[in-house]
């Protein structure tokens, strides 16, 4: 009986984790207010695909988060969020 609580338990955590960020509407919920990459990993956790560079001083850093109805790209300057889109699956 133990095991098989154990089992569920971890088929329960690896459901959950699957479930991504939401809909693109709850994304843009969360992050509509927020300035920074930090903030932005805070509110929806680690990308789903982050891509960066850098040059000298400068950084630079794509991070798209799988929704369930699209895609949410955010583009980052020097640890601030510059630019936000959603797009939706079609």
């Amino acid at each position: 009986m133990k095991k098989l609580l154990v089992a569920f338990g971890l088929c329960l955590s690896l459901l959950l984790a699957g479930c991504g960020v939401g809909k693109l509407s709850d994304v843009e919920t969360k992050t509509k207010d927020l300035k920074t990459k930090d903030e932005l990993v805070k509110a929806l956790g680690e990308p789903t695909r982050k891509s960066s560079s850098s040059i000298g001083p400068l950084s630079g850093a794509v991070y798209e988060y799988d929704a369930s109805d699209g895609t949410a790209t955010f583009t980052i300057a020097n640890d601030k969020i510059v630019t936000r889109s959603m797009e939706s699956k079609k």
